[in-house]
């Protein structure tokens, strides 16, 4: 029997217990990142589910108190083996380098992925409460929001914020995981770098089922006050903006813009009667062009064609991935014009 390990957020637990109860040659042990110690169980106890350890991300004042393992004794160990010196040499330099790569949206991976193992070998053997006090790690972060021209211009409550809600994340490199024969996480969000850190230490393989378009969720949650088609003009400029690719951007920006206009000039004489509708197909054009161009330059520019096996974009990637937008478009041309309609009247 082959053992297979879970990491998984609460809302999926009972999808994934229907996978475990299906695949009867396979042990598993399934990692729950939850928001208190103690959850209640929604799902039942599977033969081959040898265990489910909780990783809860608030709700304990001592990393592990919740677990069975845990002792005074232990805590009192590593209290006394983490030194300001050990912390300065030995996390603060990886820490700076997560934080760098995450400002710059994961540019290197292997420098994260080497910066997460050597974090959570550190935790593993020393204090995480003491480490997060430590006035090295704290100036790390400091540093990495000032030298920013983004981040430098955030409000104090939005560092202390930021910094916080840091802290109890890092909470799931501290853990020892269990080996297993195989790694599978439901997101590749924050129970995904459970696996990717196993990978990377071990070489066992790790497998990603994504339940949904993970940036663009993350992308949506920075302005959750934005109307309809704010949010899809952000989503269009996004990738590029968070690559720092501003001539790119402002580019791709100006070519939509002339082609519409030659767009335009083409079907204004024969859709003038319905004049609204063009403009909102065009919005529609608009928004599908710019996320297209943004898409091509980073899978060529960026990323290269020669990281994996590729073909050049065909006319029908064009429309597919436009036909969103433009139906989005007509939507809110045909809303308008409902709107002046009633208006009028």
């Amino acid at each position: 029997m082959r053992e297979h390990i879970h990491t998984i957020r609460e809302e999926l637990a009972l999808g994934l217990t229907s996978l475990i109860s299906n695949l009867k040659e396979f042990n598993f042990i399934t990692v729950a990142l939850t928001t208190k110690p103690f959850p209640k169980t929604l799902y039942p106890n599977l033969p081959n589910l040898r265990y489910v350890m909780n990783i809860p991300l608030w709700g304990t004042e001592h990393l592990g108190e919740h677990l069975k393992e845990f002792t005074i004794r232990r805590l009192i160990k590593l209290s006394a083996w983490t030194h300001e010196d050990d912390i300065r040499e030995n996390f603060t330099p990886y820490f700076r380098t997560f934080l760098r790569e995450a400002k710059l949206g994961g540019r290197d991976p292997e420098a994260v992925g080497e910066a997460l193992v050597k974090m959570h070998k550190f935790l593993l053997n020393h204090s995480f409460r003491k480490t997060f006090k430590s006035i090295h790690v704290w100036k790390a972060f400091h540093e990495e929001i000032i030298e920013d021209e983004l981040y430098s211009n955030a409000r104090v409550s939005y560092m202390l914020k930021l910094n916080h809600v840091i802290r109890y994340l890092f909470r799931i490199l501290a853990y020892d995981y269990p080996e297993a024969n195989l790694y599978h996480s439901s997101a590749s969000g924050l129970c995904g770098l459970i696996d990717v850190i196993k990978k990377l230490e071990s070489g066992i393989p790790y497998i990603v089922t994504e339940h949904g378009v993970y940036f663009r969720e993350r992308l949506l949650e920075i302005y959750p006050e934005l109307n309809l088609p704010e949010k899809i003009f952000w989503l269009s400029v996004a990738p590029l903006y968070s690559f720092r690719k501003y001539f790119a951007l402002a580019s791709s920006y100006i070519v939509s813009l002339l082609f519409i206009g030659v767009m335009y000039r083409i079907v204004e004489a024969k859709l003038s009667l319905h004049l609204i509708h063009v403009y909102g197909i065009m919005l529609g054009a608009f928004f599908a062009i710019m996320y297209s161009t943004s898409m091509l330059y980073i899978r060529y520019k960026i990323l290269g064609v020669t990281s994996e096996p590729t073909i050049g974009p065909k006319p029908s990637f064009i429309i597919y991935s436009g036909l969103s937008y433009s139906l989005i478009g007509v939507y809110i041309s045909y809303s308008c014009l409902w709107i002046g309609f009633w208006s009028g009247r």
